[in-house]
């Protein structure tokens, strides 16, 4: 997991994505409760974040990261004025997810 997290942050800024939240406690405000691991990128399109996702270096991290958690991974077109919600701290921990929100 160790060399995991650090080829990823690299392939995602050099993709030009932008961490928003990288882990931290989270709560269940409404529903099932959510990842223990949350993390949400922000791409400039949907292209740039499919892009990213489907090239080989990447496709290769995530069979790695497979080794070591369960991965779910979205792409979300957002809106330019998004702003979040919640802070991370409002979101409950129970498994790793990968969230990939747009502006």
């Amino acid at each position: 997991m160790k060399d995991f997290a650090p080829s990823m942050s690299k392939a995602i800024e050099a993709a030009g994505g932008k961490y928003l939240v990288r882990g931290g406690k989270t709560i269940s405000m409404h529903g099932a409760a959510s990842a223990s691991r949350v993390v949400i990128l922000q791409f400039d399109s949907v292209d740039k974040a499919q892009a990213w996702a489907n090239a080989a270096a990447t496709k290769a991290l995530f069979a790695t990261g497979e080794k070591y958690a369960t991965l779910n991974d979205y792409i979300v077109e957002g809106d330019s004025d998004f702003r979040p919600c919640c802070s991370q701290q409002q979101f409950k921990r129970s498994s790793l997810n990968r969230h990939r929100l747009l502006r």
